[in-house]
């Protein structure tokens, strides 16, 4: 077996190739299932959570793992979720598979509900919404931008959401 591998050459700055990609062309961002996020999220791309986020999130497009567990609103064109949420969920198109938990308001402009989800809140279709990318509520006045922290959850304590590690690390998101 080999270890072997090339390298590509470098691209020069005026190669097209070279340049940034646009958020429909870039993979998405993962929190894995190991990791707690405390703070907001923001980006302009695509987002897949499978761990715990306690903070609000902005995004493209934003999958709720099974999972998943969401301390805050969500706000995003599009919003897949399987895992549980516990604030409210802006978007132009929802959509809530059977394992899914909402724990708060839902205004959309389209609205899937799988047989076993379990919502509790208002549900209210939002014309407003429409094309246009999700806003943050406007009564809510604007946070100063922080550092979120990112603690991996360990071991047994992984599947209830706890962490008994100390240490954190930092993330930017955006």
């Amino acid at each position: 077996m080999s270890n072997a591998s090339t390298a590509a050459p470098a691209a020069s700055r005026s190669d097209p190739a070279s340049a940034p990609k646009h958020a429909a062309e870039t993979a998405p961002s993962v929190i894995s299932a190991d990791m707690r996020v405390s703070g907001d999220l923001r980006t302009d791309g695509d987002v897949q959570i499978d761990g715990i986020i306690d903070g609000d999130i902005s995004s493209n497009s934003l999958t709720i793992g099974k999972s998943a567990v969401v301390n805050g609103e969500v706000a995003a064109d599009i919003v897949r979720v399987w895992g549980k949420v516990n604030g409210r969920i802006r978007s132009k198109d929802v959509s809530l598979q059977e394992t899914a938990e909402v724990h708060g308001d839902i205004l959309h402009h389209s609205l899937e509900v799988v047989r076993g989800a379990y919502i509790e809140g208002m549900v209210k279709r939002d014309t407003s919404i429409g094309e246009a990318a999700p806003e943050r509520a406007p009564q809510q006045a604007e946070k100063p931008r922080e550092t979120a922290r990112v603690t991996p959850i360990a071991g047994a304590d992984a599947a209830k959401g706890k962490s008994n590690n100390t240490a954190s690390g930092q993330s930017i998101a955006g």
